[in-house]
């Protein structure tokens, strides 16, 4: 397994008392036997490594569902992170909510200014990749819903340019037209009258 995956793997699954050690920017699960780390400090590198990493992926992959599980397994890891970072602890003896005097100097959060600093760093840079790929998600509907739109019109030019279309026989040929208007009537009665005019008209003879 890769660095960057173990890493995501462990803090997904960190927990206090730690069972973990930072080989620079490498964590590897310790022995039940040993005793864990007293806070987040010796972790800070390789936490901020892992996020990095993990922002450098999602900006070179093209698999959106490979840049959404990215996104989800950094958001459960701040989830983690952010509960540890509140724990008070008894820095002698790694005691875990021991009862808090506050004159104590040994009374302490597992996480200090500085880790707050780094994780509202990450946190930031999260919310901002989250952002950007959901942006990306609705581009990608909008031009695979245009694109199936273009190749709908090309499966259906066929149709809609087929000359089929305009070669429709309505058998205009076979069409009587029986109906006759009233001046249609009265022009064949004229026409007839006319007719009969010339033929009752004889030549005059003048002798």
């Amino acid at each position: 397994m890769k660095t960057l995956e173990k890493n995501i793997q462990l803090l997904k699954n960190i927990n206090y008392p730690f069972k973990l050690i930072s080989d620079n920017h490498k964590l590897t699960e310790i022995d039940e036997n040993y005793d864990g780390l007293y806070n987040l400090k010796s972790l800070e590198y390789a936490i901020y490594y892992t996020f990095q990493e993990s922002f450098v992926k999602i900006d070179h992959t093209w698999n959106k569902n490979e840049k959404i599980q990215i996104l989800n397994d950094l958001d459960i890891i701040l989830d983690n992170l952010c509960d540890i970072k509140e724990i008070y602890i008894n820095s002698d003896t790694g005691e875990e909510q021991p009862n808090i005097v506050h004159d104590n100097d040994v009374i302490q959060k597992l996480g200090d200014s500085q880790f707050d600093e780094l994780y509202y760093i990450i946190a930031g840079r999260y919310e901002f990749y989250k952002q950007k790929v959901n942006q990306y998600t609705v581009s990608n509907i909008v031009t695979h819903s245009f694109d199936l739109f273009c190749r709908t019109l090309l499966n259906s030019k066929e149709y809609l340019y087929s000359p089929d279309l305009f070669l429709l026989d309505f058998g205009i040929s076979n069409i009587k037209f029986t109906h006759s208007s009233k001046n249609d009537s009265d022009n064949d009665t004229l026409s007839d009258s006319e007719d009969n005019d010339s033929q009752s008209k004889e030549p005059i003879d003048l002798d």
